[in-house]
């Protein structure tokens, strides 16, 4: 998750996962509807999954995907979210 300017602070706007997400946190810790996520927890979600994510004291995380997520503020059609 990129800082925000001149903060520590990380925000990852709504979006879907197509496929299968898994998240490991390496340092700091990232929460969102579902709870927070700290250093060395392991998160995935199914395929279809909507969420945002926030890190008010920034995050490293290492995370993998089958497909590019898709984020409801650039997506052209909006009827599957």
């Amino acid at each position: 998750m990129p800082p925000q300017a001149g903060t520590r602070r990380a925000y990852s706007p709504f979006h879907k996962h197509p496929e299968i997400e898994q998240t490991l946190v390496l340092e700091g810790s990232v929460e969102d509807h579902d709870g927070t996520a700290t250093a060395g927890d392991y998160v995935w979600r199914k395929p279809g999954s909507l969420h945002d994510n926030r890190s008010p004291g920034g995050a490293v995380l290492f995370a993998v995907y089958r497909k590019p997520n898709r984020y409801y503020h650039a997506a052209k059609e909006t009827a599957g979210f």
